[in-house]
Formats: structure tokens, sequence, C-alpha cells
């Protein structure tokens, strides 16, 4: 079933390209520890991307699962680029406020400067200062996103980290992961709920907020039987039949349409040509 899924998707399993060992496979463990099966995998339809496929030992999560870690390549120069990139970026009510003491705090640091013959001196002189200024009177702008997890949810979380490793199948933990994962599914969804109204709000196109939600389609659908269906033919198939039904008229003709006492329409013209003289 497996194959026929990546097969029909046009998908490669990236497990099965890295050799391991046979205890670096396995990804789950029977409640008593004595069955181990590689059942979590990566899928992609960009193999050329991936570097190793592994997974991480050390990681609890308060699951039965072991944590797969996908290693991909990077485009260094994009990535050089990016870190290179100043953030040293004064909104506008900094300058206003720091306009004058940091000209001529930067002033009295050029008036200092010694003159070279070397083009790259000159460089490091000029830029040095510059920064060095631009920190004290500017603070630099954090780019870190806001967290999608509540503060309540990170703090179950941590409580998790610091629990006994003795203490895995407690029933204590079994509550606490099941808390957790309740607390995580609420999170996400108000945090994709907040992205589109804000989306929503600015009058911006569905493209932006499914590019921040990180979903291009749709992966699953539940139709109208009730079941849940997730490859592409039978999301389509719901989808036509969903809309198929929508706009088809199934409107019957009223009673007073049925028995209307007024005289038919008889047609006064005729569909031949008069001749011409």
């Amino acid at each position: 079933m497996l194959v026929d899924f990546l097969e029909r998707e046009g998908l490669y399993l990236m497990n099965s390209f890295f050799e391991k060992q046979p205890q670096r496979k396995w990804t789950w463990a029977s409640p008593d520890g004595r069955t181990k099966n590689e059942i979590d995998f990566i899928m992609t339809d960009k193999r050329h991307i991936f570097r190793d496929v592994s997974v991480i030992n050390r990681f609890k999560t308060g699951s039965d699962h072991r944590l797969l870690r996908g290693t991909l390549n990077i485009n260094f120069k994009l990535e050089r680029r990016r870190l290179v990139k100043s953030t040293l970026r004064p909104t506008l009510n900094q300058i206003r406020a720091g306009n004058t003491s940091f000209q001529r705090e930067l002033q009295s640091r050029f008036e200092s400067l010694e003159t070279t013959t070397d083009i790259d001196a000159d460089t490091i002189q000029i830029v040095k200062p510059l920064r060095e200024v631009g920190h004290r009177h500017f603070s630099i702008r954090s780019k870190s996103k806001e967290s999608k997890l509540s503060s309540e949810t990170l703090e179950l979380m941590r409580q998790r980290r610091e629990f006994p490793s003795a203490g895995d199948t407690s029933s204590e933990l079994r509550v606490l992961n099941k808390r957790i994962k309740k607390l995580i599914r609420r999170d996400l969804r108000r945090s994709n709920t907040r992205a589109i109204e804000a989306a929503i709000e600015q009058n911006r196109g569905s493209k932006v907020f499914v590019q921040q939600l990180g979903r291009s389609h749709l992966t699953k659908l539940r139709s109208a039987d009730g079941n849940i269906v997730a490859s592409k033919p039978e999301v389509l198939a719901e989808i036509e039949g969903f809309y198929g039904q929508l706009y088809a008229s199934h409107a019957q003709k009223s009673v007073a349409q049925l028995t209307d006492s007024r005289a038919p329409l008889i047609r006064h013209y005729t569909d031949d040509i008069p001749t011409s003289t």
C-alpha cells in the first residue's frame, strides 16, 4: 500500500536512500520494549536536497516514537548573503530621537581617522565606527518569530523534559502527554486562525496565508459519508462531486405551474420568408 501511494503521488521514501545500522533505523518501540519497528518515514518529491536521514536517540518527547531527522543541502551563497546582511536597521522614531547625538559622535570619530593608501584599511576604518556608534544609539531589530505555542504549553513541555526517566510509563506522564498534545492542537489552530484573519483584514490574497501556514494544497478531506480521504484522486473526486451537487438544480415544479389555467402561448408568426417583388 505504501509503495502504491509513493508511486501514485510521485514521492521518494528517503529512509531507504541511506544505509544505517539496525539500531539506527527503528522509530517505534512497543510498551514492553521487545518489539521495535521502522514505521516513521520522510517522503518527498525533491530527493536531491537530502544529504542524510537518521534517527535521533537522545530526545525525550513523551512518545513511544523516536524523532526522525533529515539533513538537507543548503544554498550556501544565499545563506551567507542572509547572514551577513546587517540587522542594524533603526526605525524612524529612533532616527528622530537620536539623530543629533549620533551625528555628533560619528563626526568626531571620522575626524580622528588617519588617511592611508590601503583601500581595505580605509574601508575598515569607516565601517567600524559606523557599527560601533550605531549599536550604541539604535537597538538591533530582532528577527525571531513569535511562537505559535502559548506560555502554558511551553511550561508543560519544560516540565516534561525535567520528568525523571524512571517514570516514563507512569500514569502521571501519560496524562501530561495528553494535555500537551491537546494544547498544541489548540495553539496551532488559534495561530492559523489569527494569520488568516490578519491576511483578510489587510486585503491580501489567499496565497499569502497559504504560504504562512505552509500548505499549498489539500492533503486530507472528509467525504460526505464521514470517511477521511487522503489521496489526490479521491480528494479531487470529492470536490467535484460536492460542487456538482451544489450547483445542480433539484427544484421541482410547483403545483401552480402544473395547473396553470391560462391559455397556452400561440405563435403568431411564420418562419417562411416572404416573396419580394
